[in-house]
C-alpha cells in the first residue's frame, strides 16, 4: 500500500515531461504554486510513507533514480529523499541502548547509510558517470538541496 502510494506521489512530484523553464510553460501552474504544494503536502506525505516503510523508501528512490532517463524523472526521487531528510536523520542518529539489540533496525540503518553514501558519490563525481544528475539547472538545484 505504502510503497503504491510513494509511486504515485512521485508522479505527482515530477516536473512535466516537457519543462524546460517556468519562462516556457504557458498555461502552466505559476512556481509558487507548484513549489507549495510539493514543499507542503507531497514532503508531508512522503514523511509518512517513509515513517512506516523506511529503507524500502529509498530503495524505491534507488530504484526510481536508475530507471530514469531524464532529469524530470531523476529529480523527483531526489525531492523525495530530501523531503525525508529530517525523518532519515533522525532515524539513523537517535539511539537508545535497546537499538543495540534490535538486529532489524541495524540493518535498516546500515542499508540507508550505504545508500545515502552512495548518492553523494553520484551527485558529486566529478568523472561524469552520472551526467542526469547534472544535466538541467532544475535537478542541480535539488542536488543542491540534498
Amino acid at each position: 500500500l505504502f510503497q503504491r502510494l510513494l509511486e504515485y506521489t512521485l508522479k505527482q512530484a515530477a516536473y512535466d515531461a516537457d519543462f524546460t523553464s517556468w519562462e516556457d510553460q504557458a498555461g502552466c501552474d505559476d512556481p509558487d504554486s507548484f513549489k507549495r504544494f510539493r514543499e507542503q503536502i507531497l514532503a508531508d506525505i512522503c514523511g509518512v510513507i517513509y515513517d512506516q516503510i523506511r529503507v524500502q523508501y529509498l530503495r524505491c528512490m534507488g530504484q526510481a533514480l536508475q530507471s530514469a532517463t531524464t532529469w524530470q524523472a531523476a529529480e523527483a526521487p531526489l525531492f523525495a529523499i530530501r523531503a525525508v531528510s529530517i525523518n532519515l536523520k533522525q532515524h539513523l542518529y537517535t539511539k537508545r541502548a535497546s537499538d543495540l539489540q534490535d538486529e532489524v533496525l541495524n540493518a535498516d540503518r546500515a542499508e540507508s547509510n550505504s545508500f545515502l553514501e552512495a548518492l553523494f558519490r553520484q551527485i558529486c563525481d566529478e568523472t561524469g558517470a552520472a551526467p542526469l544528475l547534472s544535466s538541467h539547472p532544475m535537478i542541480m538545484d535539488s542536488n543542491a538541496q540534498q
